[in-house]
Parts: C-alpha cells; structure tokens; sequence
C-alpha cells in the first residue's frame, strides 16, 4: 500500500503537540502575505514611500534566507526542540514590536528579526511535527503542508480584516497567535497508564498475552526450560575400569556398560 495513503486514515489522530506545531505554523506562513494588503496603510500611517514599505518584505525574506544556512547548526547544538520554541520566541517578540513602530526604519528591523524567528521555525516544524506524529512521516507530512497552504492563504485575508481598523492590528494578532503556539508546545503533555496487549513468543511455539505499558516496543520473551533438556549420561566401559563399574558396588551385575544411577 502507498504510504500516503496508509497515513492519511491517521492525519487527525494526532498529539497535542503535534497539533500545537502545526497551527503555529499556520500562523508563521500566515506572516509571510499578512504585510501585502497593509501596505497603503502603513506607508499613509508612516509617511513611507512605496520603496520603503517595500523592504518590508525584502528585508522579512532576505534574512529568513540566511538564516535557513545555519539553523541546521543551530538545531545540532541546541536540540529541534528548542530551536523551534526559539523561534517561536523571536516571532512573538519582533511581531509585537512591528505593532510599536513609530518610523518606517523601524519597522523594517523589527520584520528582518521576525524573519529570523520564522525561519528558526520553520526549518525545525517539520522535523518536530514528523517526530512527535501518529502514523509515520507521511502523515505528518500531509498535516505540514496542509499548514502550509492554509497560512498562505490566510494570511493576507487576516491582514486586510485586521487592517481596516489599524494597520498595527495584524502585526499584534499574529504575536498573539504565536504566544499561544508557544504555550501548547512548551506545556508538556500528561503521563498515560494506558496499556496495550502485546504477544510474546516462546521457543515452544505458543503465545501468550502479556500487558505491557503504551508506546513501548512488543516484547519478544525467550523462555528456555533448562529442566526440559535431556540429561546427558556418561557410559564408561567397565574394561577402562579394571572390570567394576565406578558408580555400583563390587560384585554388582552392571552388564558390559554401566551408567550413572538416576
């Protein structure tokens, strides 16, 4: 069976955390058109120039480039995990103060940092989501490029709904969609006592059920009845003991061999 299609069946049978990761990755692709319908408003807002709101995005997509060089160095040091909460971090702050921006220059930094955080981000999500994932990477990557193509699409209607009150609004929204990602991935989820029936087998040939606790391997047992195992004899002739059997009497009838009494 084509493994996309084994997986499918199991898209929505998924951890907390994996759902966490994908819907703010829902929302880190959100921010990559959130700026395009707010553009006039921010240029009337700023008294900006058609060529400095445009480094907006020049400068969001410019350093989300470079930094994809070395977040896989990052992730080696630090662990996926963390890269990814990192990321997240970075987005939540440098959103929140794309929302604070009093001049154009300003705003342009804050979303060539807010590039970073993504970028962090999303070079780790996939890994995270296919790591934490039920029913293998094909699943998982089905549910990542689901989010992919829902915050694309999202994301520059949630800019000019948002945007009609202010065009400070969107960069807020999406610091607080963020926030709350980063909660639910941070969050650890609860311990489960479930357990599962699993079959052990013997070198006998049967099978017998077994508890064992959830997400560990099927245990395989070995059982060897050291008792079972024929016992070995040794037979001596009684011609290499001068004609008496070592474990009987003298003068016992012990035949033309003799053994060890059971």
């Amino acid at each position: 069976m084509d493994p996309f299609e084994a997986g499918a069946g199991s898209v929505l049978k998924q951890p907390g955390a994996v759902w966490a990761t994908a819907g703010a990755s829902v929302v880190a692709f959100m921010g990559i058109g959130l700026v395009d319908p707010i553009l006039p408003s921010i240029a009337q807002g700023l008294h900006a120039s058609a060529g400095q709101v445009s480094l907006l995005f020049t400068s969001y997509f410019l350093i989300t480039a470079l930094a994809m060089l070395v977040t896989g160095f990052v992730s080696s040091r630090i662990g996926g995990r963390r890269t990814l909460l990192l990321g997240l971090a970075l987005v939540v702050i440098f959103a929140g103060l794309s929302g604070t921006s009093s001049s154009v220059g300003e705003l342009v930094g804050f979303r060539a940092d807010w590039g970073l955080g993504n970028a962090l981000f999303v070079s780790t999500a996939l890994a995270v989501i296919v790591g934490a994932a039920a029913g293998g990477s094909a699943a998982a990557i089905l549910l990542y490029e689901s989010a992919l193509g829902l915050g694309m699409a999202c994301g520059p209607l949630a800019g000019a709904l948002l945007g009609d009150a202010s065009w400070r609004y969107p960069f807020f929204g999406t610091a607080a969609l963020m926030a709350i990602g980063f909660l639910c991935i941070t969050v650890p989820a609860p311990a489960t006592s479930s357990t599962q029936t699993a079959s052990t087998l013997a070198l006998d040939g049967r099978t017998e059920p077994v508890r064992v606790p959830a997400r560990s391997v099927v245990t395989v047992r070995i059982r060897t009845d050291l008792a079972g195992r024929p016992r070995r004899t040794h037979r001596r002739s009684p011609r290499r003991t001068g004609g008496r059997c070592p474990w009987r009497g003298r003068g016992a009838d012990h035949g033309p061999h003799c053994a060890p009494p059971r």
